[in-house]
């Protein structure tokens, strides 16, 4: 039984944290009801300070890159229409060096201001904000001065070295489960929802057990066996679209451009979830008037009445996930390229683009004879944008097929994106890394690659771009925040130090080893294809060139310095 003391003290509001001296008007900090946010309100509810504690994706961000962020971001476009004005602060607070912003506008016709401190430490980002009268300026900055970060907002140092040299237990490839035959049914002419059919035929050595299947969520099983499951996802609530079970519905159109959809036996999924791909033929039957896109020609298609059966060729690689679109598709082709164009998508400039990526791919063949080389582009609305394998899906929302080509994109224009893609294509999805150094193998190869391919492309002017983009962002990044095979694939839409270091390490062992040497050494990869880590690669180099690459792969793949 809860005795009144007990009550009291759960009632009892929590202490912040950290320490700052608050002016006399102000109330105590109180703890919003998620994460690390406490603010505290002037008495007459004319001031508030805010301090709050964030964990980012990307380690290593700067504190000025931050601040201007929020400034252009979140301020701006706040303020716009004020007579506002903004000012960059740098100094040291709670003993680090941090940034911020200090802004005047004006509320209500009277002079109000912000003040605002940024501090990033790795992968913890500490905000402190003061808004009220331009009379209170001094005192506030005062009281964020005083400002002190506790022990338990410092995040653990990052060590200096990969231990493990980008292995772990994401070097152990799952194990392969077999073959599926899969038939996927849209019998209604919306489109609003979809029935699967898998049948399931296990690799030798393999048993699927009777523990049933796992439905991918959304789905309703309609009936079952040990080795075959039948259900259907409805993708429409009350008239809306509705994603689903890895299936992305869109006007006249559905996507199914991941795994996510598929079911398993139950008894073949381990504890940590994953699994590697299983083999599969795929067959679609859908209205007539439909068209499904997938990688690959059919090996069969034909039409009876209202119904569409189309069915496409066994893959058997274990290693990609069944993907399809189905929409209203128009087909145009330039040579032997297509490209798949929704109906109503904005493709003006789609014959430039297969040129281009035709005239890239060219130089990829020079390069890496042993790279894929058939491929497809297509456009989908909301799935954004994806490197599959014999496939390049544009997000409507992109444009990609309607700008012009020198239009900027990021870190480059749009000419330096399809090169991107194309490198990735080979270096990612062809060629598949494992291991805790997967990004550095996938990400990182792959921008060195699309260097590569603007250069031999004759694309001189985009080459010299995007290596000086790599030399910008290290100036502007300092020290690198943890080894590259221990950085977070979000790095990539943050700090971007994959990209920028990454690509630089690879330069250096195109210097190491030789150009010709190195460009051997990828196409043995290549040729075998499969999944490699980054041990397998220091030991090719350490065959290839006949001397230990471990002393350079410590210092600039497993450690922190910069080559």
């Amino acid at each position: 039984m809860l005795t009144a003391l007990t009550l009291c003290a759960l009632a009892a509001p929590q202490q912040a944290p950290f320490a700052l001296e608050l002016p006399p008007a102000y109330g105590a900090f109180e703890r919003a009801a998620e994460g690390e946010n406490w603010s505290s309100m002037r008495n007459d509810g004319n001031g508030r300070f805010e301090i709050r504690l964030e964990e980012l994706a990307t380690p290593g961000a700067q504190a000025e890159l931050v601040a201007e962020f929020l400034r252009e971001e979140r301020w701006r476009p706040v303020l716009r229409g004020t007579g506002h004005k903004i000012k960059a602060w740098k100094g040291d607070w709670s003993g680090e060096t941090a940034a911020g912003s200090s802004i005047d506008f004006i509320r209500e016709r009277k002079p109000w201001v912000i003040e605002q401190r940024v501090l990033v430490l790795d992968d913890h980002l500490v905000v402190g904000t003061w808004e009220g009268s331009l009379g209170e300026r001094r005192k506030a900055n005062a009281a964020l001065a005083s400002f002190e970060l506790p022990a338990a907002w410092r995040p653990v140092a990052a060590p200096q070295e990969d231990a493990q040299r980008g292995l772990g237990p994401l070097a152990i490839q799952p194990p392969a489960i077999g073959h599926y035959r899969i038939l996927a049914t849209l019998q209604d002419p919306l489109l609003r929802s979809v029935e699967f059919t898998l049948e399931f035929f296990p690799d030798k050595g393999t048993d699927p057990g009777t523990q049933g299947w796992m439905l991918p969520e959304g789905a309703m099983q309609l009936e079952a066996s040990a080795l075959k499951v039948r259900y259907r996802v409805d993708l429409y609530d009350d008239t809306r679209p509705v994603p689903a079970a890895g299936l992305l519905p869109s006007v006249h159109s559905l996507s199914a451009l991941g795994g996510g959809w598929l079911a398993f036996p139950k008894a073949l999924v381990p504890v940590d979830g994953r699994l590697a791909p299983p083999t599969f033929q795929l067959e679609v039957r859908l209205p007539s008037q439909w068209r499904v896109l997938h990688a690959l020609d059919p090996v069969e298609e034909e039409v009876h009445e209202s119904l569409r059966r189309v069915l496409f060729p066994v893959e058997s690689d274990g290693i990609h996930w069944p993907a399809f679109a189905i929409g209203f598709y128009e087909v145009e082709k330039i040579g032997d390229r297509q490209a798949w164009i929704r109906r109503s998508a904005r493709a003006t400039r789609s014959a430039e683009v297969l040129r281009v990526m035709d005239r890239l791919q060219l130089s990829l063949q020079d390069w890496m004879p042993a790279a894929p080389s058939e491929w497809r582009i297509a456009t989908f609305p909301g799935s954004g944008d994806l490197v599959l394998p014999g496939l390049f899906v544009f997000d409507e929302a992109g444009t990609w097929l309607s700008d012009p080509l020198d239009r900027e994109w990021v870190d480059g224009n749009r000419r330096t994106g399809l090169a991107r893609k194309l490198a990735y294509h080979c270096f990612g999805v062809h060629l598949i890394a494992s291991g805790s150094g997967a990004a550095f193998l996938d990400a990182s190869l792959a921008e060195y690659s699309a260097w590569r391919l603007l250069e031999g492309s004759g694309f001189s002017a985009d080459a010299s771009a995007i290596e000086a983009f790599w030399k910008r962002n290290e100036e502007l990044s300092g020290p690198l925040p943890r080894p590259l095979t221990m950085m977070p694939l979000e790095d990539l839409v943050g700090g971007r130090r994959l990209l920028s270091r990454g690509a630089l390490v690879w330069r250096a062992i195109e210097r190491e080893a030789g150009r010709a040497l190195l460009d051997g050494v990828l196409q043995r990869r290549v040729q075998r294809g499969g999944s490699w880590t980054t041990e397998d690669l220091r030991r090719d180099l350490e065959k290839a060139t006949d001397r230990s690459w471990l002393p350079f792969f410590r210092a600039h793949v497993y450690g922190r310095l910069q080559p």
